[in-house]
């Protein structure tokens, strides 16, 4: 397995322009060649879920097998929305308040998460800029559902029944008539950390036949 770090999160360099989903995608293959592989599997949560599903309706030829936890199927209103209102940009503040705005932010999205958590997620947040929604900004632009309808690759599509998107889920089943379902119940956004032995048994068991067969 290889985790890649979304360009412009984590500890990876931010784009020199705001990129589409396209882009995104486009990256996974470029590092497929770099790293010598041909084909390979691809799993995404949330907004990586998307940049998964453009990458494997594009080039089915060398996506194996499709993963995808979380997966935001917005309408068109709530797209809207989101890029009218969703991050804006923060200003630094010589007395840190930029720092409470944050933490705030943060635990409004996740009242559950506990401190350390929160701590965690706030690192992430600075490690990103001042501008922390562009990434997610290139997924309100995008259309979904059309990719969706192209895939040709076997797909699991995973839902948490405490994750945030949670009431997405049965709108993603909808448009994957085909995929396997698992639905985990009173998973969050982090089960990847909360419950890996499970998490990863569910890709596994997904993985098995088509490792397999291959």
């Amino acid at each position: 397995p290889v985790a890649l770090d979304t360009p412009g999160y984590g500890e990876s360099d931010p784009p020199a322009y705001e990129w589409e989903v396209a882009d995104y995608s486009r990256m996974l293959f470029e590092f497929a060649d770099w790293w010598g592989a041909q084909t390979f599997a691809l799993f995404g949560r949330a907004t990586g879920s998307v940049f998964a599903v453009d990458a494997a309706a594009s080039r089915p030829d060398r996506v194996s097998a499709l993963m995808v936890y979380g997966l935001p199927v917005y309408t068109e209103e709530e797209k809207r929305d989101r890029l009218a209102s969703f991050a804006p940009p923060y200003q630094v503040d010589r007395d840190g308040g930029h720092l409470k705005w944050i933490w705030q932010r943060i635990h409004g999205e996740y009242p559950w998460a506990p401190p350390e958590l929160l701590t965690e997620l706030v690192h992430d947040y600075l490690s990103a800029g001042p501008d922390f929604a562009t990434g997610y900004r290139s997924i309100w632009r995008y259309e979904l559902r059309p990719a969706l309808a192209r895939l040709q690759v076997p797909t699991l599509l995973i839902g948490g029944g405490a994750d945030r998107v949670a009431y997405m889920y049965e709108r993603a089943r909808a448009c994957l008539p085909g995929a396997q379902t698992v639905v985990l119940d009173e998973a969050t956004d982090f089960v990847a950390e909360q419950r890996p032995e499970e998490f990863a048994k569910v890709l596994r068991d997904f993985l098995a036949p088509i490792i397999g067969a291959a």
